[in-house]
């Protein structure tokens, strides 16, 4: 059945008959169903009535046929300044479920093992979000955040309009679809408002891509943007990056 099913729809191809009287499928109702055994698959428990009351259950599997387990969104990259006290990680991240919607409020996280967050120091920790809807189903989100001291915090870093990417298996992104612009002092500076680039000195072309996707095997990995300068004179170097992640799903 379809994530829309309704009960009529759940209680289609079964029929019910009691020794008395006879048909009695009218009577069918759902009575409950159980969280996933499986993703989109659960088992679904039926009632049936006679005249006088008296019930017959019955259980079966039922599957979802357009089911999609939780999405994750990351509204911004995990990129901080060393010393910066308030991460406010839940705020960068919201899911949504095919089934309920808007699940941000479930989130959770917790910090890689052996992972020290040291937030007066430059360097990488690792964390994971994770969110189960009531059907159980758990989809995960591991990402590392960035503590940059202050002079490389302040180098002009790329823009992009999306932080993560789901992709089916050996589906491919295109990477350069997702760069919108540069960030110079905090301040968003998109590709699209500037005739040329010239207008503070940055093209498409400034930002180079690492990829780091496996799209033969179900995962989340991280795409690194680099922003670099162009000077005639010093040649060039690179300035500020921030990491896309692309999902890869069965």
């Amino acid at each position: 059945v379809s994530i829309k099913a309704d009960d009529d729809q759940m209680l289609q191809g079964l029929h019910a008959e009691d020794d008395r009287d006879g048909d009695v499928t009218d009577s069918l109702v759902v009575v409950s169903h159980t969280k996933f055994f499986a993703r989109g698959k659960f088992r679904v428990n039926y009632a049936a009535f006679d005249k006088k009351g008296n019930v017959g259950t019955y259980t079966r599997v039922l599957e979802y046929t357009d089911y999609t387990s939780p999405q994750f969104s990351v509204i911004s990259p995990f990129r901080y300044k060393e010393n910066e006290g308030n991460l406010q990680l839940l705020s960068k991240v919201k899911a949504e479920d095919c089934l309920e919607g808007d699940i941000s409020g479930l989130i959770k996280l917790k910090y890689d093992e052996g992972s020290y967050v040291n937030i007066d120091e430059e360097g990488k920790a690792g964390v994971t979000f994770q969110v189960t809807n009531s059907c159980g189903d758990t989809v995960q989100l591991p990402v590392q955040l960035e503590f940059l001291d202050e002079e490389t915090w302040s180098l002009p870093y790329p823009i992009l309009s999306e932080y993560l990417v789901c992709t089916p298996v050996n589906t491919e992104v295109d990477y350069a679809e997702y760069l919108t612009g540069v960030n110079v002092g905090g301040s968003e500076l998109l590709f699209e408002d500037a005739k040329t680039g010239k207008d503070y000195g940055y093209f498409r072309k400034n930002v180079s891509i690492d990829p780091q996707v496996d799209y033969s095997n179900p995962g989340i990995y991280p795409v690194v943007y680099t922003l670099n300068s162009s000077d005639e004179e010093k040649g060039t170097e690179e300035l500020g990056s921030v990491t896309m992640y692309v999902e890869v799903r069965k």
